[in-house]
């Protein structure tokens, strides 16, 4: 939750200063860019995405653009450790049993609030929109052995999907492999609705794209997702993001 309020004092910030730079042009608007491209990515309050954009302008301030992401999403409750007394010992996160990764496919409206003059400014646009949000949960595989043993030898090491009613803590080595639960992966698919801001400051080349994008999401799933165990269940998942953006306008 701190990550959180610190992403949006950032917004903030940079709505206050970026309203502060931004001019309307008037006359010296240069010539209209009729779409763009973008690659980039960012952090939201459980986790980090990589997105793909593309924009194509139905005027010198609208547009209609389509968003790509893919994205790792964590438990707040996730605490890193490792059985220190083992020299077959990796670190492992007690409880966790499922891997969640996020595909996004939507589209979005883009309206231009404030545009920049040729040396100086900041674009400031205004975006929404939503569309396909796909969870993908690849369940966790733990090295464990038995909770009588004394001793820690190869032979001694199991590789098994974890189970909270069956593995204790005193049991687990630790992870096993993350290719282990690939082809037990299962996708739950839900919605998902955005809104957001992109600031672009980049003045050394009309046609170059450098924008940054702050704004808030919300996914929906059509099923219960589990990420840790002993934790409740949920099909919602909101929160702020931030990420960078670069790519190129077209003519």
């Amino acid at each position: 939750m701190r990550l959180q309020k610190y992403l949006w004092l950032i917004i903030f910030a940079l709505v206050a200063k970026s309203s502060a730079q931004s001019q309307d042009p008037q006359a010296e608007r240069d010539y209209l860019f009729r779409s763009q491209w973008a690659l980039g990515g960012g952090f939201h309050v459980q986790g980090f995405e990589f997105s793909a954009q593309y924009l194509k302008k139905s005027s010198a301030r609208n547009g209609f653009m389509v968003d790509m992401d893919f994205g790792v999403i964590f438990d707040y409750k996730e605490i890193n450790q490792k059985r220190v007394s083992s020299y077959y010992a990796r670190s492992f996160i007690y409880g966790k049993k499922n891997f969640m990764f996020q595909h996004r496919l939507g589209t979005h409206g883009n309206t231009i609030l404030f545009e920049k003059y040729r040396e100086k400014g900041v674009e400031i646009a205004f975006r929404y929109g939503g569309g396909l949000s796909v969870a993908y949960l690849q369940p966790i595989f733990l090295k464990v052995i038995d909770a009588s043993s004394t001793t820690i030898s190869p032979a001694d090491i199991q590789i098994e999907r974890y189970d909270e009613n069956k593995h204790t803590i005193s049991q687990i080595l630790g992870r096993a492999s993350i290719f282990e639960g690939i082809p037990y992966t299962k996708a739950v698919p839900g919605v998902y609705a955005r809104t957001g801001m992109s600031f672009d400051w980049f003045k050394k080349r009309k046609d170059f794209v450098g924008l940054v994008e702050i704004g808030a999401t919300v996914d929906v799933y059509f099923q219960n997702i589990e990420i840790m165990a002993f934790q409740p269940k949920q099909y919602v998942f909101w929160g702020a993001y931030i990420k960078v953006m670069l790519g190129q306008k077209i003519l």
